[in-house]
């Protein structure tokens, strides 16, 4: 049951609703082979094949079942699943192709599906199922294409399990699309089994009909063409996502043109099968496109551009959610939208509905930035009430994101004429900042913030003994919402009231303080280093409980002490020199 469950939940993706056309069709323009697991090792085989109207599909052709890895090969007959073909919509609901009518202008084409049912007697890392189809049509970017065979090919490898179902395209191929105009398309690639897939372009290929043939490519018409951006007159527009899949182009001659696309199929890293589809592609010379009108109704994560309408700037790392809406200015249009998102902004969520008239659209777009720079959707809408010639014309538009780089800043500080003064003396703090260029200054003085003074420098006279200075900085982007802040290096200020405690004081912290007999003392000497440090810790009453003495260097020194056993309370810590004491407290808890 969840084997019948699974082919009909394929066919029903691919399929999609055949329509009333009996299978005629003049050539054969492309197709692929797509095959189901239904129990140990037997598969269900479907061949889709794509052909023009009017004209006459084979009712059953051979598909070649072909094992490298033993040199055998099976044929097994695929049987026309129904007399109907299903033929494909041309994008307008009135507009007769030769699919209806023999008469009319537009050249129609239609798809038919054939069936039949193997077991593989053996395992193989690399089983080949292909048929090969005479009446090829002819293509405007193949040499020599017309009346050569088409050659469709899907691959297994069932070395590890049986247990597998090919990739498929669940999208109908790209027929229509009109010259000198944006198109994107995805073939919809999906895979039954959760196995990740990537798509890329191929070579169309041509084979002798007897099984286990080679098959070799067929050759482009020009010299230009090539599988990197111009496989068809595109002006070296053309790209693929080989992750997505999404294809976009702007095609630059009419005509008609084939392309191959190859999925291929990875569980667990290993390469377990691999999909192939041909499509043609009918590029008409189209109309004139109503105009659109662009309407932001929801904007949030970003900030519209004053400048233009459709460009929004936002931060690295951070959604941009819009809701906007388009409008016709034609009130009997029937809009439909497609955009460009596989492409050129794969991490995206669109969506398109129609909630109240067919003239307007309500779209959403949400997209997280994850690098700086500039990003675009392209946006395709079409206006389904086809005008002459009849095909549906394409308006283009674009959504354009730019990421703004969140700047990290940096400050260093510095003092003039120096951090060690005597009272009164007016000294200069000078920022040298970097890595932002929207910045803006706070000075602090002992941690709080000093009024007023936001500028890249800072002049005092007031200062006190063992002040500490530091500025931060907030740097910001016209266009983010997020600041980023940074704090300078810190200086403390040495003021002193005659020559000798300015240039021979030493000044003691002690940490971590309230403690329990274990800390460390650093002892920061002024510019003229002492001969000898001789630290002293006594009780409240003057009784010593530690003492020490150190050889002291220039700037500070650094002891950390352990006095075992020491009674809770307050004590008096000094550090003495030849030319005098620092003292301080230190609480035993």
């Amino acid at each position: 049951m969840k084997r019948a469950l699974k082919i009909a939940a394929i066919v029903c993706v691919i399929v999609f609703g055949f329509l009333k056309t009996d299978a005629q069709t003049n050539s054969i323009v492309g197709g692929e082979i797509i095959y189901v697991h239904i129990a140990d090792s037997t598969y269900q085989f479907f061949v889709k094949l794509y052909s023009t109207c009017p004209g006459n599909t084979p009712n059953s052709f051979q598909v070649c079942l072909n094992n490298p890895c033993n040199n055998t090969t099976i044929n097994i007959s695929m049987q026309r699943w129904q007399t109907a073909c299903s033929t494909f919509p041309s994008g307008c609901p009135n507009l007769k192709t030769t699919c209806d009518s023999a008469a009319a202008n537009i050249q129609g084409y239609q798809q038919c599906w054939y069936y039949g049912i193997q077991t593989l007697p053996a395992r193989c890392n690399n089983w080949r199922f292909s048929a090969s189809i005479t009446g090829r049509t002819s293509s405007g970017n193949l040499q020599n294409a017309s009346g050569t065979s088409l050659y469709l090919e899907s691959t297994f490898n069932n070395t590890q399990s049986h247990n597998n179902s090919s990739p498929f395209f669940s999208v109908n191929p790209a027929i229509y699309i009109p010259v000198n105009r944006p198109f994107s398309y995805n073939n919809g690639g999906l895979d039954s089994d959760g196995d990740s897939i990537t798509v890329e372009l191929i070579m169309p290929r041509t084979a002798s009909t007897s099984c286990g043939a080679t098959a070799s490519n067929l050759n482009f018409s020009f010299s230009n063409y090539n599988l990197n951006n111009n496989p068809l007159p595109t002006n070296n527009s053309f790209s693929i996502n080989n992750v997505t899949g999404q294809i976009i182009f702007t095609p630059s001659q009419t005509g008609v043109y084939n392309l191959a696309f190859k999925a291929t199929e990875y569980r667990n890293g290993n390469i377990i099968g691999t999909h192939v589809r041909e499509i043609q592609s009918y590029v008409y010379a189209g109309g004139t496109p109503d105009t659109n009108n662009f309407i932001v109704t929801n904007l949030v994560g970003g900030i519209q551009s004053t400048t233009s309408r459709n460009t929004f700037h936002t931060c690295l790392g951070q959604e941009i959610n819009l809701d906007y809406s388009i409008v016709s200015t034609n009130s009997n249009a029937s809009l439909v939208v497609e955009d460009s998102r596989g492409v050129t902004m794969p991490t995206a969520t669109t969506s398109y509905l129609n909630f109240w008239y067919p003239d307007s659209i309500v779209c959403n777009l949400k997209f997280t930035p994850n690098n700086s720079g500039t990003n675009k959707l392209y946006l395709f809408i079409k206006n389904q009430n086809c005008t002459s010639p009849g095909l549906p014309v394409s308006a283009i538009d674009s959504i354009t994101i730019i990421t703004d780089q969140v700047n990290t800043p940096a400050v260093n500080i510095s003092v003039s004429p120096d951090s060690s003064i005597a009272p009164g003396t007016t000294v200069t703090f000078s920022a040298a900042d970097s890595g932002c260029a929207n910045i803006t200054y706070q000075w602090l003085l002992n941690g709080a913030y000093i009024y007023g003074t936001t500028n890249k420098t800072y002049a005092t006279n007031n200062l006190k003994n063992g002040d500490k200075i530091i500025c931060r900085v907030f740097c910001s982007s016209n266009n983010c919402p997020a600041v980023l802040d940074k704090l300078s290096n810190a200086i403390t200020m040495r003021v002193g009231t005659d020559i000798a405690t300015l240039y021979n004081q030493s000044n003691i912290n002690i940490y971590p303080n309230p403690n329990n007999g274990q800390f460390t003392v650093d002892i920061t000497t002024a510019c003229n280093r002492p001969n000898t440090i001789r630290l002293v810790i006594t009780d409240m009453m003057g009784r010593i409980v530690y003492t020490k003495a150190l050889n002291p260097t220039a700037g500070q020194t650094t002891e950390d002490i352990y006095i075992p056993n020491i009674l809770k309370g307050l004590y008096i810590v000094k550090a003495i020199t030849e030319v005098g004491e620092s003292i301080s407290r230190l609480s035993i808890q």
